[in-house]
């Protein structure tokens, strides 16, 4: 149901690059993975509520240093500034230890979807590598996938509306 490796970004790359890999392979959301640990998922839908200016400075940027030495043994020297566009890790909703299997239940998904308010949710494999992420619409593009096989076999589908519990009334 999910898509490879193809749906992971580092929390260094731009966001014109997390923008593009989205286009190109149809994704929804991306698993914002710095090789080590999930830092979150950044999502097409929260992407136009990402502040790209600043009323005093403009246009957002990170002002990245680097500290090298020059010379083997000796004291540091140089330093290298680079001043680059927002990056995926400023529009990503940070999302430490929470995640699937590959092997759990789409409703693992769809709960944990509702208790984070996020458009995705990581998944890692068996091996705790990290595979991907699965997003609302890959589920609900499941879903209707699953129900026209039922309809074809000539099986019923049946939908039902889980009923929410009333509320208590308020003791005074």
């Amino acid at each position: 149901m999910m898509p490879g490796r193809i749906g992971i970004a580092h929390p260094h790359h731009s966001l014109y690059h997390a923008v593009k890999k989205m286009q190109i392979f149809y994704l929804d959301a991306l698993t914002v993975y710095d090789g080590s640990k999930i830092i979150g998922v950044v999502s097409a839908n929260r992407l136009p509520f990402v502040a790209y200016e600043d009323a005093v400075t403009g246009i957002k940027s990170r002002r990245l240093v680097w500290v090298r030495k020059l010379v083997r043994g000796a004291a540091k020297k140089g330093r290298y500034v680079k001043v680059t566009p927002l990056l995926v890790m400023d529009a990503a909703v940070p999302l430490r230890d929470v995640y699937m299997k590959t092997s759990d239940d789409v409703v693992k998904a769809i709960e944990l979807m509702r208790e984070y308010n996020v458009d995705g949710i990581p998944v890692v494999d068996e091996e705790n590598r990290v595979a991907g992420v699965v997003t609302k619409t890959d589920i609900v593009r499941e879903l209707a996938r699953t129900a026209r096989l039922r309809i074809e076999r000539g099986e019923t589908v049946k939908i039902e509306k889980k009923e929410k519990p009333k509320a208590k009334p308020k003791a005074q």
